[in-house]
């Protein structure tokens, strides 16, 4: 089965004033419509390339076709999307992505889906939940996905697997992450090497730094522990 998410095209920055305690994104942000297969139970494949552009020229991030999610990165309880036809699943994949092939760190890919979100049309209520849920996960994900890659775990197919793949009418409700990626292991399907350009750290260190509310998020959240190391000293 396949889903395709066409996302709004973002509206200038100028258009409208920031709030005093939230400046409006520097640079407006444009998304290409998502074109999945499902593959499982909660379980896509990016049938072609996601990739966020910004309208001031700084390094675009793409989602290679390929990539295989369960979007594990976010756990269920804390989703903020409702269903897989909701828009903002297309960002929640981003986050995904950012957090296995890890470009940058994870508050930094925090600061990109509340980027995306601000200024692809999302309500700043919406935004703000979004960001207290996945910057209040804290590095688990992140750990998690690095201590796999480094146990040689791939989860972007071939091209040429990632078109087989489309053209079958199998769909299994029981395939796992693991079964479909064994399946891809057996066929040759799965990359050598999966790699991110250098370039999207800089993009990601620039969103992070451009967010106040971000950065408000992080201060906020390393508080307790500095009272509590003031406290224990003294």
């Amino acid at each position: 089965m396949t889903l395709r998410l066409a996302l709004l095209v973002a509206i200038a920055c100028a258009a409208a004033p920031g709030h005093t305690a939230d400046p409006a994104p520097s640079a407006s942000a444009s998304i290409t419509p998502l074109s999945i297969a499902a593959i499982g139970r909660d379980m896509w494949m990016l049938r072609d390339p996601l990739t966020l552009t910004f309208s001031d020229g700084a390094p675009a991030i793409t989602v290679p076709a390929g990539f295989v999610t369960n979007l594990r990165s976010i756990p269920k309880s804390r989703r903020w999307w409702d269903g897989r036809a909701e828009p903002s699943l297309a960002l929640a994949i981003l986050y995904d992505y950012l957090s296995w092939y890890q470009p940058c760190t994870q508050e930094e890919a925090v600061a990109v889906v509340y980027h995306a979100m601000a200024t692809l049309g999302t309500s700043k209520a919406s935004a703000a939940a979004a960001l207290r849920t996945i910057n209040g996960m804290g590095a688990g994900a992140f750990k998690t996905n690095a201590e796999r890659r480094r146990g040689g775990e791939v989860r972007t197919f071939t091209p040429a697997y990632t078109q087989n793949v489309v053209r079958s009418p199998n769909y299994d409700a029981g395939e796992t992450l693991e079964s479909a990626l064994g399946k891809a292991r057996s066929a040759a399907g799965l990359l050598q090497q999966e790699f991110a350009s250098p370039a999207v750290k800089l993009t990601c260190a620039r969103l992070l730094y451009d967010c106040k509310a971000c950065r408000d998020s992080i201060a906020r959240k390393k508080t307790p522990k500095t009272r509590a190391a003031k406290g224990s000293v003294d």
